[in-house]
């Protein structure tokens, strides 16, 4: 079991650094539905290359071929190392599948499960997580 806490950070300059020092991942919501959506993550890009957390999420609820393309946030998602995820995307993964992709919030979670925490800990056998990593997300 492990204790993470989540920090909205609205814009860069809110940004503390004892937030800076614990950040071990960086969830950044991104509306598609309009052209300049991924525009409006250009300030963070510093931040999070200088901080470089182990995971990077980029998400919306779904890529909109009037707003931002799956292309367009394939090709983002490339340059900075993020992973895309949709809430609700247009097309579902294929249910006869043997290794069905997740998508939306179970995507989150086990891209979040899957990482090795900085903090994490051995006791009595069992992985224990102490202190608290920070999860850092960013709503535009």
């Amino acid at each position: 079991m492990a204790d993470v806490q989540l920090c909205v950070v609205p814009s860069t300059y809110q940004m503390s650094s004892e937030i800076a020092q614990s950040m071990q991942a960086f969830v950044a919501y991104f509306d598609s539905k309009v052209k300049d959506g991924l525009e409006k993550l250009n300030p963070w890009i510093p931040v999070v290359e200088d901080l470089s957390p182990e995971v990077l999420i980029l998400v919306c609820d779904r890529v909109c071929e009037n707003g931002v393309t799956r292309h367009e946030a394939q090709q983002w998602c490339l340059s900075h190392a993020f992973e895309l995820v949709e809430i609700n995307p247009q097309e579902l993964p294929d249910e006869d599948d043997d290794f069905p992709e997740s998508t939306g919030v179970k995507r989150i979670i086990q891209a979040l499960n899957a990482n090795v925490w900085s903090s994490v800990e051995m006791k009595d056998g069992k992985l224990i997580s102490n202190p608290s990593p920070c999860l850092m997300g960013h709503i535009l």
